[in-house]
Order: structure tokens, then C-alpha cells, then sequence
């Protein structure tokens, strides 16, 4: 079986602080994922950072896991770029409801 790479975007939405952003590149930084482009956006209660990524989908999952446990992580979505269609989600997760 042959591991073919895919580009994917993760979106994390998480606490409003630079502390949450350094934490989720923090696991960014420990996989095997190569990033292509990273989008921080800072709102009043929450930032959303947006993970453009290319890799496997075992990789991919392993990290979607490791931000899900973060506190400070609320909802990630991870959606493989090479569908573009709508917004749904390739891999599911679970996700937190913070505040």
C-alpha cells in the first residue's frame, strides 16, 4: 500500500490569546505534516488559525487528536483541499464548546 500525499486544511478555533496559537503550531510542529501556509485570525473571544497542510491521512488525524485535547482548543475541523466542495468535513472529530 502505497501512502499518497493530500493537502488539507485544519481549522482550529480556539481562545484568544497568543498562547493558544504558539500550543496548536507546538503540535504542528511535532508531525510529519509539511505546511504550506498558515492563517491566524484574531477576533474579541476566539481566534481562528487555519493550517494549510500536505500529508496522509493517518498524520492528519493524529494531529486533528492531539489539538482536540488541548484546553484551550474549542472545535477542529479538517477538510481535504482537493475536494473543495462546501465545507464538510473530510475527517470527523469531536468537538468542545468553550467560553
Amino acid at each position: 500500500m502505497i501512502n499518497m500525499s493530500k493537502p488539507f486544511k485544519i481549522e482550529v478555533d480556539s481562545e484568544n490569546s497568543l498562547d493558544s496559537i504558539v500550543r496548536i503550531l507546538g503540535v504542528l510542529r511535532r508531525s510529519k505534516l509539511r505546511v504550506t501556509r498558515i492563517s491566524v485570525g484574531l477576533h474579541d473571544k476566539n481566534s481562528v488559525t487555519q493550517l494549510f497542510v500536505e500529508g496522509v491521512d493517518g498524520e492528519v488525524n493524529w494531529v486533528r487528536n492531539k489539538l482536540e485535547k488541548l484546553y484551550d482548543v474549542y472545535e477542529v475541523d479538517c477538510v481535504s483541499e482537493s475536494r473543495r466542495v462546501g465545507t464538510e468535513p473530510l475527517l470527523s472529530g469531536n468537538s468542545k464548546t468553550g467560553g
